[in-house]
């Protein structure tokens, strides 16, 4: 497996020092910054915290499949009771609608011909339709018409449900979520808060907070797992230390054994040596008993043979 990464990790550096030399890969430079992934395995508190996310996505399942279901209950409602609404807008009377007249207000110029009415002398777009007579909503000379595009160029819309969801996504992240709302009770009504309401606390305070308990409790298992891998680690080395001390401890007494076994046979060895000489002592003083008396001395000389008297008269 090395060898092949090995491989590998070479024919990329040099399709990339080949490619460096036509000035067309500069991207590929970018990859460098994975080395960087190195660091997770040196810092103990960052590995724990990747492993943490990586075990989270695992039980998040349940959490996400909840959380879409809600979004797109919320969009099917915001669909049915949305619909088209964002298009009303405050525009000239007799004069014909034309999106280059109307520009959103992000790329709207002052001194450029304008039909739609801007609030508050700013350059949003005045949308309107929220009462029974949306005409009297708008200032003299504009009246109130569903026409044009939707407002921040189309993108905050109601009109199918991929942008209801997408609506109902930014509700719950509560990304300018105000926005959004003042757009919608501007176009439909203030007996919409309850919507809103439902969206922001269901949504956004408790899914999302789910999501992160979640995450919290998958954190807390990583560090309770890695905190009894360190322990289980520190009782083997103290395994291994007190199994060490013991042998130790064996060799020494083994040692101690052998000692004493050496000294109990160099006691026996002196014991042996002095029987033999006791052995050895014996017949001299036999030897010395006979010959301090005369008479034995010629009863023991007169019953050896012939050839032992010779040796006895030689020796004296």
């Amino acid at each position: 497996m090395l060898l092949k990464l090995f491989i590998l990790r070479n024919s990329i550096t040099r399709y990339v020092s080949l490619c460096n030399s036509m000035g067309k890969v500069s991207a590929l430079r970018t990859f460098r910054v994975l080395r960087t992934l190195k660091a997770i395995s040196v810092i103990p508190g960052l590995k724990v915290i990747v492993n943490s996310l990586i075990e989270s996505v695992k039980k998040l399942t349940d959490v996400l499949i909840l959380t879409v279901f809600c979004l797109s209950v919320f969009a099917l409602i915001g669909l049915q009771l949305f619909m088209g609404n964002l298009t009303a807008k405050c525009i000239l009377k007799d004069a014909v609608y034309n999106d280059t007249l109307c520009k959103d207000a992000k790329i709207y110029n002052a001194n450029e011909e304008n039909i739609c009415y801007r609030m508050n002398k700013s350059s949003e777009i005045l949308l309107c339709g929220f009462s029974s007579e949306p005409e009297n909503e708008c200032p003299q000379n504009y009246t109130c018409k569903m026409t044009g595009k939707n407002p921040d160029f189309g993108y905050t819309s109601f009109d199918h449900f991929g942008w209801a969801f997408l609506s109902l996504f930014r509700l719950m992240t509560q990304d300018y979520w105000e926005r959004l709302y003042r757009q919608t009770i501007r176009t439909s009504g203030k007996n919409y808060i309850l919507f809103f309401l439902g969206v922001i606390f269901l949504c956004s305070f408790y899914l999302f907070n789910l999501i992160l308990a979640v995450v919290t409790m998958a954190y807390e298992e990583q560090n309770r797992a890695t905190l009894a891998e360190t322990e289980a680690k520190e009782k083997l080395l103290q395994d291994a230390q007190q199994i060490l001390e013991k042998e130790k401890m064996l060799s020494a007494g083994e040692g101690n054994k052998a000692l004493d076994i050496r000294s109990e046979m160099s006691v026996d060895d002196l014991e042996n040596s002095k029987e033999k000489e006791m052995k050895k002592g014996k017949p001299i003083l036999r030897q010395s008993l006979i010959l301090d008396d005369p008479g034995k001395e010629e009863h023991i000389f007169h019953s050896q043979p012939g050839h032992c008297q010779k040796k006895l008269l030689l020796e004296r």
